[in-house]
């Protein structure tokens, strides 16, 4: 049970970081923004929700690093018999490809519905900020996605790297 629990809670940390990281690098960015657009009242919001993503963000990163001290928090017990044909570089490729794609389709037509929403409203509205903040958050969001894709085989051997090396 340990070595499925191991990969897949990996897997969830890195599912779950993807909106808090988005929206996090959005508010930064917006932050000091709001200051020379004369909005400083939405200060304590953007501070707030900050402060929740951060949360978001510190709770993934312990599920992606922290699994094995989590594993004897719940009390799973170490594996006596191998697992045949499961493998904890493949199960946490095969995962971050889907995590990826699922990510990408998800986010893609979001991101492209708020780039032509922009464009088609930007000379009546002026700025949205809502819309700006969607595009911000898709586009970080299928950036994710692609990259988890694209780089699912380094990011598995180096997870699979801090496995061997702790096991050892």
């Amino acid at each position: 049970m340990r070595k499925l629990f191991i990969p897949l809670a990996k897997l969830l940390g890195l599912f779950v970081i993807i909106r808090p990281a988005s929206y996090l690098v959005f508010d930064i960015v917006y932050l000091p923004l709001s200051m020379f657009i004369g909005r400083q009242n939405a200060w304590p919001t953007i501070l707030l929700s900050c402060a929740f993503y951060l949360v978001g963000l510190f709770l993934a990163l312990i599920l992606i690093f922290k699994t094995e001290k989590i594993a004897d928090i719940v009390g799973l017990p170490d594996d006596n018999e191998e697992l045949t044909g499961i493998d904890f570089s493949t199960i946490l490729r095969i995962g971050m490809i889907l995590i990826g794609l699922g990510t990408t389709i998800y986010t893609a037509p979001t991101f492209i519905g708020s780039i032509v929403s922009y464009f088609r409203y930007n000379a009546i509205i002026g700025y949205n900020y809502q819309v700006l903040e969607q595009i911000a958050a898709s586009m970080l969001q299928t950036i994710f996605g692609i990259g988890l894709v694209l780089l699912s085989y380094p990011l598995a051997q180096f997870f699979n790297h801090q496995e061997t090396k702790r096991i050892s």
